[in-house]
């Protein structure tokens, strides 16, 4: 199966996701809110993200010895079109043509694919201050999430989109091995809102059980007067990264979200405290930036079954044995 994304009219569509679903022949053709009170049951269990596209995306061909199952016995038989719009003007005259093309062929291939999101959780509680030129944002996949949902032959990514919004400044996809940091999945500096693309690793990598991520989201919040708190709308942010690797199993997210636990046992009250700091001095942002970074962090991750949750909680854990640039070196 190969993604394609049609033209999109980008004053209204942001995002686009398809995810694998638990629905009936009846649920075909409907539609509704997302992630609202009339969201069908059948559709609540859907995480698992087979395609997703943002801003500035263009087709994306599966490596030849890989493509996503569909139909068989294990795997989707339904799919969920997701679409995120972005209007803050509110324009009624706008016709959307947004889509994404799958092609579907009877020549199976070797390995079936899956997608596992990565990263920050999408929550109200996820706070980037405003007056900052570099705020750090840290999603966390630990070590007894991979042991419980991982096989014993482990998983390799062969691509990932890594996704921020309208304040992502740049994003790091990091992985440690036993206290050990391999170089970054991806590494973007310079992330624009504007261009967003599936990359295809040069060499795939491999994860074993036991293995962990941290995700890194560094945002500039310095044109904006106001927090900034998580959220799908593009004027809230996201720190994820999507992965495509193979071989498919349950396990389809796995992400974190710091509790303040050093300023109360309940996040949202920490979070109603923060919004009545003087974020215009320094050492109040030097002090928050601490603060997150210490922070207990709160953890969700899915498998081996995908339908069960596991939930724990874990600071962050420095590597013992930090990953190195090479040099670079001159002729």
């Amino acid at each position: 199966m190969f993604p394609s994304a049609t033209k999109p009219n980008t004053q209204s569509t942001t995002k686009l996701e398809t995810k694998q679903s638990a629905s009936t022949e009846a649920d075909v053709g409907t539609s509704f809110e997302c992630y609202s009170r009339g969201t069908p049951r059948s559709f609540q269990t859907c995480s698992e993200v087979v395609v997703a596209w943002a801003v500035g995306g263009v087709a994306f061909n599966m490596p030849e010895h890989v493509g996503f199952a569909f139909g068989e016995a294990d795997s989707p038989k339904y799919l969920r079109l997701e679409m995120h719009y972005n209007n803050p003007t509110m324009k009624s005259d706008i016709v959307d043509s947004s889509g994404i093309r799958l092609i579907l062929t009877p020549d199976t291939r070797q390995f079936d694919a899956a997608g596992m999101t990565l990263g920050v959780n999408v929550d109200p509680n996820h706070f980037i201050p405003p007056y900052q030129k570099a705020f750090l944002s840290t999603g966390y996949c630990s070590p007894e999430c991979t042991e419980k949902g991982l096989p014993e032959t482990g998983i390799k990514i062969f691509g990932l989109l890594q996704h921020a919004h309208l304040l992502g400044a740049g994003i790091k996809t990091r992985h440690i091995r036993n206290g050990t940091e391999l170089s970054p999945i991806a590494e973007d500096d310079h992330y624009d809102f504007n261009y967003q693309d599936v990359r295809v690793l040069k060499e795939e990598r491999e994860v074993k059980r036991g293995d962990s991520f941290i995700v890194e989201c560094t945002y500039d919040s310095s044109r904006r007067n106001k927090p900034t708190i998580g959220g799908l709308s593009t004027q809230e942010e996201m720190c994820v990264s999507f992965l495509y690797y193979y071989p498919r199993i349950p396990m389809s997210f796995c992400l974190g979200l710091p509790v303040y636990d050093q300023i109360s046992k309940d996040p949202s009250k920490a979070v109603t405290q923060f919004n009545g700091w003087n974020w215009r001095d320094n050492n109040v942002q030097h002090m928050f930036q601490d603060l997150v970074n210490n922070s207990t962090y709160r953890i969700i991750c899915n498998g081996p079954q995908s339908l069960k949750f596991h939930r724990h909680f874990s600071v962050v854990p420095k590597p013992d044995v930090p990953f190195q640039k090479p040099q670079r070196q001159c002729a």
